[in-house]
């Protein structure tokens, strides 16, 4: 009989493919010489007209600051840290020299642009007047995929029948060591035994708010530092949830909070763990035993899978006992399936039903047919590794190697109702009583206001209000979305000024919209998180605002992202981002199309407010 086709080794090259030559959304890689400036301009993602006015480019860590002038549009919608190409402003892009870094410090004077490698003939910057600034793409993680199939296929037999989900993982064996988590539920203490008992890996499933990170990781590390040798590898997607998790050891206090390295570049680190960075520790080494010293020195490394997939030499000199991957479920089987070989047991924390990784090419092109490989759990190339063994685990009722936490700690019971009946089959629940959080969670809301807008927002925790299409041509803008939302969030910081405020919108065009409206009513929109939904997953805030703008049925699809379990994973980590407030504006006509809208507004809406 014929091997089932693999699935991965066409997948990953379509994916390659269209971040070069784009999808019908866009021309990924291309835009920068097949969009014209004008184009890019208008979708913010331009940086023109700028100005060399610091040329270190010949230094030893080479960098350009430029200033921005009359040319530059204020809202072009860039961060600290995003990859960026520089080429002379007049210039096409295929007719120049082009100059890649990332971008080191943003405000609205100035750029700084850290070079990626040193340039000897710097005075090239000052010869040209004017620069512009795109953003560019990371192909390494590519190359680290191609290389994880490769590992994959020379691993151990046993290894990856267990993998495929041919052979069960290993009964558990009982940790002896005295546990003593006084100040966690039972549930979670339960949790953690399972983890440590677990000889080859455990999924732990942790909807928003459970504490996965900030309370079960930090005492599974705290426990194995404590009662074993072992040496742990602690990864996740974003760099984000690595300064997290990064925060979780260092609470631990003496004698382990400041004992690891992390891979990775200063300019994605937070301040805080910049000192425990590989590169910033390797500054006073002058030998190789040196280096070999302080690397097999620690018993952890922190790292994001991206930044990791450049060290690979980093295996041939620590051997890992255990893998802990945060944030799971975003991670494509192929950027992890080859570090599992290297490692003795693997812990996956993750949630399915929240964003799943990011994949270019249509579903369609990524579905499996064949009946072996579904059989083994590969419907579709899509799925993280955590999603596939956890249907696994569940199908054939390995139960000793996965759980999910129940009590979260983040919302507000009125904020959780709505995403525990349509996303979680009312599996959530507040905390315990005797927990201290407790009381925030069922806390009644009290505030008067003389104005509607002011009265429901001091009367409802959860709110949407209509809002009409602006009929703007471009179609990821909504002026009447962001004005409102800058008079609601004028409204809280006169009203609820020690609450941190965040805004969720789908589109980085609308991000600048919504930071302009903020400044006409006199709020600093950088003291406030307006972003994607994608870049809130794993944060928080007091009060979140959510502008939809969904301005026609063919944005309403792409504002959907389904799970095969038919969960719309982006509106789920949009509505569970908040704790007390959240209010939601969009076009209701257009959002009714869709059930799990329909019944959101059905629920929350105040049709006729004014």
């Amino acid at each position: 009989k014929p091997k089932a086709p693999a699935p991965f080794p066409g997948f990953i090259p379509r994916e390659h493919q269209l971040a070069k030559t784009g999808s019908p959304g866009g021309h990924g890689l291309a835009s920068l010489w097949l969009d014209r400036a004008d184009e890019k301009d208008e979708q913010f993602e331009l940086l023109q007209g700028l100005k060399v006015v610091d040329n270190r480019s010949g230094a030893d860590q080479p960098r350009l600051v430029l200033a921005r002038t009359a040319a530059t549009n204020p809202l072009a919608n860039f961060r600290e840290g995003d990859l960026v190409v520089l080429y002379p402003q007049g210039a096409h892009p295929l007719a120049h020299q082009l100059f890649k870094g990332h971008i080191a410090a943003i405000d609205a004077g100035q750029v700084t642009v850290a070079l990626r490698a040193r340039q000897f003939r710097s005075r090239h910057f000052d010869e040209q007047p004017y620069w512009n600034l795109e953003h560019d793409q990371y192909e390494g993680n590519f190359t680290a995929q191609y290389r994880n199939l490769i590992q994959f296929c020379g691993q151990d037999p046993g290894l990856r029948r267990l993998l495929l989900g041919r052979r069960p993982p290993a009964r558990p064996v009982p940790d002896n060591s005295q546990a003593d988590w006084p100040e966690l539920t039972a549930q979670q203490r339960e949790l953690l035994q399972a983890i440590l008992a677990s000889p080859d890996y455990y999924l732990l499933w942790g909807p928003p708010g459970t504490g996965k990170t900030s309370i079960v990781l930090r005492r599974l590390v705290g426990h194995l530092l404590a009662h074993s040798s072992e040496r742990l590898l602690l990864l996740a997607y974003t760099n984000r949830a690595v300064d997290e998790m990064c925060a979780a050891l260092e609470s631990l206090g003496e004698p382990w909070g400041k004992r690891y390295l992390r891979i990775g570049s200063v300019h994605s680190t937070a301040p805080a763990y910049r000192d425990r960075l590989l590169d910033t520790q390797l500054k006073d080494i002058q030998t190789r035993r040196a280096l070999v010293e302080l690397i097999q020195g620690q018993r952890i490394i922190f790292s994001t899978v991206a930044s990791l997939a450049n060290k690979p030499e980093l295996f041939q000199l620590v051997q890992f006992d255990r893998l802990i991957v945060d944030e799971a479920s975003q991670i494509l089987e192929p950027a992890l399936i080859g570090l599992l070989a290297q490692v003795h047991r693997f812990v996956l924390i993750g949630d399915h039903k929240q964003l799943p990784a990011v994949v270019v090419q249509p579903p369609a092109q990524s579905q499996l047919r064949d009946e072996e490989l579904r059989g083994l759990g590969f419907t579709d190339a899509r799925p993280s590794l955590f999603e596939r063994l956890y249907r696994q685990c569940r199908q054939h009722g390995w139960h000793w190697a996965f759980g999910q936490l129940s009590h979260q700690g983040r919302m507000h019971r009125e904020i959780m109702a709505f995403p525990n009946r349509h996303f979680y089959d009312q599996s959530l629940c507040i905390l315990p009583d005797e927990m201290p959080f407790q009381a925030r969670q069922v806390m009644p809301l009290q505030g008067q206001s003389e104005h509607e807008l002011g009265r429901l927002l001091l009367q409802r925790r959860v709110l949407f209000l209509d809002t009409p299409s602006d009929g703007n041509l471009h179609q990821k803008t909504d002026a009447h979305e962001a004005l409102l939302l800058a008079r609601i969030a004028a409204f809280f910081a006169q009203h609820c000024p020690d609450k941190s405020l965040g805004v969720i919108t789908p589109y980085r065009a609308q991000i600048a919209q919504l930071r302009q409206a903020f400044l006409e009513h006199a709020l600093d929109p950088d003291a406030y998180t307006i972003d994607t939904v994608e870049r809130y997953q794993g944060g928080a805030r007091d009060i979140i605002l959510i502008s939809l703008c969904t301005n026609s049925l063919s944005q309403l699809a792409s504002l959907v992202s389904l799970s095969e379990e038919g969960v719309d994973r982006k509106l789920n980590v949009a509505l569970t981002r908040a704790r007390d407030h959240l209010v939601v504006v969009g076009n209701p006509e257009l959002l009714r199309t869709n059930p799990v809208y329909a019944a959101f507004l059905e629920e929350y809406g105040m049709p006729g407010w004014s």
